[in-house]
């Protein structure tokens, strides 16, 4: 009875320690480095483990040993009955709710349809926007799919295009060119907001494979130039490098979210909840978007990000090598092309705060100016890595006036802007011979 005893002891001791110096080592690992939001997401899955493994620890301190057999099978009961609502609201999830046709993380959602009301400089009152089969814009996919010239797009938000009409992204631009000479090409727009590369490279990995394009176009560069900046400010205790998207921070539960419906279920319901993300009626919304030069009302932050361009870089030059390399094994051909944006290295833009770093909490402060040449800095990076592994690549920047004339803000393409660019496409595809098998 005394042995008993004491394995009832050092079981409670073991979860209460647990429960001090685990939980809180977790805490500490998870957070470190995390956004606001993914912290307190954190802390309320990990507390709560923590209460249970203290709430262990009491139970063996204190339980009459008697009752120990009746609460396990009481304990096994209820662990049962929880696991089989779960696997009944899996189930309900996958039959009823829309769901990303390639991979959770990616936001390509079937026959969606928006109509969009919204006041732009140069882009029409409003705009309707939709998505086919593979949650592409685009025309239809035909069942001749693969007997045509097939094109994917591959970007961020200046490739999605989010606020110009069907009609009127640069991708389908590029389709109505392309089609005066060869009548089977179909252009798919697979942009996607705010994505690195490191989603063009899930792009590559999780579409590419079962769509199987016979050419790849990517516009890629900007936004992994804001996430490299925030990240070396945060490392040199300037600002944070807000990574608010909890996947970001462990495999295990990437994994986990990839796999469950549920878990995406519960994290969309967070951001809702936690994050106060809006929901958006599927039908029509309203959007305002004013983009307006604010002088430089800070001093510039005393840091060069410049001085070290291979390590602003490194991670940008490593992921668009392994989308490189997927095409050369699939046999695809790829044409990337830099980015363009309204700024540019003179006097005006010098006195011009980078919109993205314009916020009043945000201690980060860089002109305009040092923001084209950070950009300039990845595409030059883009430049090399094609001209070493033997890629097209198109220096659309160089192209692009940095006027107001062709973008609604900073970086992205009013209907005039994208028209500008579908042509500089198709006459660098023309004369380059990129389509020629």
């Amino acid at each position: 009875m005394r042995a008993n005893l004491k394995g009832f002891q050092i079981i409670a001791v073991i979860f209460i320690l647990a429960g001090f110096i685990g939980c809180e080592w977790l805490l500490a690992r998870l957070t470190n480095g995390a956004g606001t939001h993914t912290q307190f997401l954190f802390q309320i899955i990990i507390r709560s483990f923590q209460a249970l493994l203290w709430g262990g620890g009491l139970y063996f301190t204190f339980r009459k040993r008697d009752r120990f057999g009746s609460d396990l099978k009481n304990l096994a009961l209820f662990s049962g009955s929880l696991l089989i609502c779960l696997i009944i609201l899996e189930v309900f999830l996958r039959l009823f709710t829309p769901a990303s046709v390639f991979h959770p993380v990616l936001t390509l959602f079937p026959y969606q349809k928006h109509t969009i009301r919204r006041d732009l400089s140069g882009v029409c009152d409003t705009v309707y926007t939709s998505t086919n089969k593979w949650g592409l814009r685009g025309d239809p996919i035909p069942k001749n799919w693969n007997d045509l010239t097939s094109i994917l797009t591959i970007g961020g938000s200046t490739t999605h295009c989010q606020y110009l009409s069907d009609n009127k992204t640069w991708p389908y631009r590029l389709q109505e060119l392309l089609r005066r000479d060869d009548p089977s090409v179909m252009v798919q727009n697979g942009g996607l907001d705010g994505h690195t590369s490191y989603g063009h490279l899930l792009m590559m990995k999780a579409v590419v494979p079962v769509i199987k394009p016979k050419f790849i176009i990517v516009l890629a560069g900007v936004n992994d130039m804001n996430v490299a900046v925030r990240k070396i400010s945060h490392a040199k205790g300037i600002g944070r490098q807000k990574l608010d998207n909890p996947l970001a921070q462990s495999r295990l539960v990437f994994r986990l979210y990839s796999y469950s419906r549920t878990l995406q279920f519960l994290f969309t319901w967070y951001q809702i909840i936690i994050e106060k993300t809006p929901i958006v009626n599927q039908v029509e919304y309203t959007y305002h978007r004013y983009f307006k030069p604010l002088p430089m009302d800070r001093k510039p932050t005393e840091l060069d990000f410049l001085s070290n361009k291979e390590l602003l870089t490194a991670d940008y030059e490593v992921q668009i090598k392994e989308m490189i390399q997927i095409a050369k094994n699939s046999g695809i051909k790829m044409l990337f092309l830099t980015q363009p944006t309204i700024y540019e290295d003179n006097e005006y833009w010098s006195g011009i705060r980078a919109d993205w770093f314009s916020y009043q909490k945000n201690p980060l402060v860089i002109s305009a100016a040092t923001e084209w040449k950070l950009l300039e800095a990845f595409n030059q990076k883009l430049l090399n890595i094609c001209e070493s592994e033997g890629i097209a690549c198109f220096d659309l920047a160089s192209e692009v006036p940095h006027s107001s004339d062709y973008f609604y803000d900073d970086y992205h393409f009013n209907e005039l802007g994208a028209e500008f660019v579908a042509e500089k496409i198709y006459s660098q595809i023309q004369e380059s011979g990129f389509l020629d098998q």
